[in-house]
């Protein structure tokens, strides 16, 4: 820079060898698969028993120990909502999960995200500000 010019740091431009293009390509389908795992479900994936592990206390939430049994006929039984139908719906965000009932006022019903921490059962999020969520038992 005695010069009073800049000296540029040059890269040669390379072309990408065989490798490294396969390399890439078995990273990213690799991330994408595993952001399908946790986050897309189907009725029979997620019918089972669940168990609430919510302690807020909210009104017409689930309280802690609450079951909820997923039918892969898109019915449901409850402790807290009683009877009543569920559908799954997909989004790029993954899947939700709206829940359909009836009670003393007329019919009620709450939309929740459905999504799997890795290696672990599929979880139904109560409020995720707080951790809560309904955990599948096995």
């Amino acid at each position: 820079m005695a010069s009073g010019r800049l000296d540029y740091i040059t890269f040669d431009n390379k072309k990408m060898t065989t490798k490294s293009k396969i390399l890439i390509a078995a990273t990213v389908i690799f991330l994408f698969s595993i952001y399908i795992y946790k986050n897309f479900f189907n009725e029979k994936m997620l019918a089972g028993i669940y168990v609430s592990n919510d302690k807020s206390g909210f009104a017409d939430t689930p309280n802690f120990s609450d079951t909820l049994i997923l039918q892969d006929n898109g019915k449901f039984v409850s402790d807290t909502w009683g009877t009543g139908t569920y559908e799954l719906n997909y989004s790029l965000a993954g899947t939700t999960i709206c829940i359909s009932y009836n009670y003393e006022f007329g019919k009620g019903g709450y939309s929740r995200s459905v999504y799997r921490p890795l290696l672990r059962s599929p979880r139904i999020s109560i409020n995720s500000d707080l951790d809560s969520y309904f955990a599948r038992l096995h």
